[in-house]
């Protein structure tokens, strides 16, 4: 049977010329019309939305308006970085029920790492639906939550009547745990909560039904991701601490979806970007300081690691111990650091007491940073 494999996107991309390959514009309700199907285009559609769900309202699209009974893909913004042919997949989905994106293997859990990065409450939320609606399957969302294998973006081709089931299954409760999430309050990169949810949900409900999976597909946004790091540490390798920023900045703005939670490995991206802007900011300033000391983009990111959880110890009223007070004096800690760290709240998510930026580098004028 012939798949349809439908390539989400916000922006005009160059996509593989097979006919198996149809591009969708997500968020079109709010968005420049592309000429692709648009994800407004029916009555039963979510497209206003995108802004909490992202490439999930492509996905609820086509559950409710695409009427095609074939092999359903879905590719996220970017092609497989090889093109597959129709003949291909068809082949594939003869040996197993469901073909999915290679996952990220991280260094921690996707617990861990949702709870660092994301807010608890919103997972918890998830959790307490899950065990409302569909009791049976808690057992597979604790195994992806304890589990250090991440999916990016819902790549995958199955069955038509599977990918029903998937989507009734999910949207099912996204919906009961929105009646407990409120993303109106969060910062711009995230409110797009359910579509980090569904990170979760996909692989949960994968192990729960027992499917047969394969994983033969790789985006070219993975691969890119890598490159773009290693060309970052050639930069700095050169000490051209501007031109890695830039480069950065602009890979970050053009490609929005990188910082979905698992699109890169430990967020490195995303963290990147902030220790090249710190980096770019101390040279200018002349500051004598680990950013510009500093010239390998590993090294820095661990700094930055380090740095942010003592922020976040600080920011819930906690002490810094001796080791925490001589690492950063001795790495060159200034309140433009301290203000740029805390400019997000670190603490917020820990679902604690905490205080907010400026209270924060007050708070730390008692240890004589600067």
């Amino acid at each position: 049977m012939a798949a349809t494999v439908f390539v989400l996107t916000q922006k005009e991309i160059s996509f593989p010329q097979d006919s198996i390959y149809v591009p969708l514009q997500v968020g079109a309700a709010t968005g420049q019309d592309l000429g692709y199907i648009r994800d407004d285009n029916g009555g039963d559609q979510i497209s206003e939305l995108h802004c909490f769900f992202g490439y999930l309202t492509g996905i609820y699209w086509i559950w409710k308006n695409y009427t095609g009974q074939e092999n359903i893909g879905i590719c996220p913004e970017h092609p497989w970085a090889e093109e597959v042919s129709g003949e291909k997949l068809d082949d594939l989905l003869g040996r197993c029920d469901v073909l999915i994106a290679k996952p990220v293997e991280s260094d921690v859990t996707f617990g861990q790492r949702f709870f660092e990065e994301h807010h608890a409450n919103d997972l918890e939320a998830v959790q307490a639906s899950l065990a409302k609606l569909y009791p049976e399957d808690e057992w597979a969302f604790e195994d992806v939550l304890n589990g250090k294998r991440q999916y990016a973006g819902h790549g995958c081709v199955m069955k038509r009547a599977l990918f029903d089931d998937y989507c009734n299954w999910l949207f099912t409760i996204l919906m009961d745990a929105g009646q407990r999430i409120d993303a109106s309050h969060y910062e711009s990169d995230e409110m797009c909560v359910y579509a980090y949810l569904a990170e979760a949900l996909f692989p949960t409900w994968l192990l729960a039904r027992g499917l047969r999976v394969c994983e033969v597909l790789e985006s070219e946004k993975k691969a890119s991701g890598a490159d773009l790091l290693s060309l970052l540490r050639q930069l700095l390798q050169q000490h051209k601490t501007k031109e890695a920023y830039e480069c950065i900045h602009k890979a970050m703005t053009d490609n929005p979806e990188a910082t979905l939670p698992v699109s890169d490995e430990g967020n490195n991206l995303v963290i990147a970007e902030q220790v090249l802007y710190l980096k770019y900011l101390d040279e200018e300033d002349g500051h004598d300081s680990m950013w510009k000391q500093e010239w390998d983009l590993d090294t820095l990111t661990d700094h930055y690691r380090n740095i942010y959880s003592m922020m976040q110890l600080v920011s819930t009223g906690e002490e810094l111990g001796e080791y925490e007070v001589e690492y950063l004096k001795q790495s060159g800690f200034n309140a433009m650091t301290a203000d740029l760290m805390v400019r997000n709240d670190p603490a917020e998510r820990l679902q604690k007491p905490y205080l907010k930026g400026d209270e924060i580098v007050s708070y730390l004028a008692k240890y004589n940073l600067f």
